[in-house]
């Protein structure tokens, strides 16, 4: 009770707050950030401040996936008050977090459309399956796609899809990348 009252006076003091520095300092909070901080520590403290934001439109630039930066560079410094053309260094530096910032949010969006179920049906996903037997048993062809052939190379039973049901096609992406990595790109990738 008592943090969500503390937190509760931080939200509505905080404004306050940082219009007081912003007076002493000649800065808001962001461009604070951005001269006393670089790199990726400079990355995350803009991150933090933009998920504590009131406004949705400034938060969904920390997990929105295929965002336009230049978009979210005018929005936040719109919020702030601020403009590019009065502020280029400190644009710059607001756009390459941005960059960062936004590129993690479009992987992680890609990692969680890869961990979708592995689908037997999907002519993609059994591609693969087939390239990873390659990859594994490249002198021995595979009799059918469900066979005891499979228990040979590590998997649990007859038909390979079912040790895929937590990691889905990432799964097997993974699978296949030690070979990848090592002997060169193969022709489904």
């Amino acid at each position: 009770m008592i943090a969500f009252l503390l937190r509760y006076v931080w939200d509505v003091l905080w404004p306050t707050i940082d219009w007081l520095f912003g007076l002493v300092y000649g800065k808001r909070s962001l461009q604070r950030i951005c001269d006393g901080q670089s790199g990726g520590m400079r990355t995350s403290a803009v991150a933090k401040h933009l998920n504590q934001s009131r406004l949705q439109v400034i938060r969904k630039y920390t997990t929105a996936s295929n965002v336009d930066i230049d978009e979210g560079v005018t929005a936040i410094l719109k919020n702030e008050g601020l403009s590019a053309g009065e502020q280029p260094v400190y644009a710059n530096e607001l756009r390459q977090a941005l960059v960062h910032i936004c590129g993690v949010s479009d992987l992680v969006a890609e990692l969680d459309a890869l961990r979708s179920s592995y689908d037997k049906s999907n002519t993609e996903h059994e591609e693969h399956l087939m390239a990873l037997w390659n990859l594994l048993q490249p002198d021995t062809p595979l009799s059918s796609r469900i066979t005891k052939q499979w228990d040979s190379v590590g998997f649990q039973g007859d038909d390979p899809a079912t040790d895929f049901r937590g990691m889905g096609l990432l799964g097997l992406l993974n699978l296949q990348y030690p070979f990848i990595a090592s002997f060169g790109c193969i022709s489904i990738l």
